[in-house]
């Protein structure tokens, strides 16, 4: 689901847990980051994907799982911040 927000705010996710299941492709448990419609960034295993700062007032997050392997997942937390248009 897309985060939508007022045209001159960015969103920050910031990751603070993370832990999928780790393949060197990101086949079977991954999350992906997109900044308006382009996707920037697809991470698995527990290296977490840090801060991300949207471009624009659209970003997305989303995320997989094959369900074979049962891990902690992963948390975030969103704020929104002038700096966008």
């Amino acid at each position: 689901m897309p985060i939508s927000y007022v045209s001159f705010q960015v969103a920050e996710i910031a990751f603070t847990a993370f832990n999928l299941e780790r393949a060197s492709d990101c086949t079977y448990d991954w999350v992906k980051i997109f900044n308006g419609t382009t996707e920037v960034m697809t991470k698995c295993g527990t290296s977490s994907p840090g801060t991300f700062t949207s471009s624009g007032n659209t970003a997305k997050v989303e995320f997989h799982s094959d369900s074979s392997e049962t891990r902690t997942g992963f948390s975030a937390t969103v704020n929104f911040v002038d700096g966008g248009g």
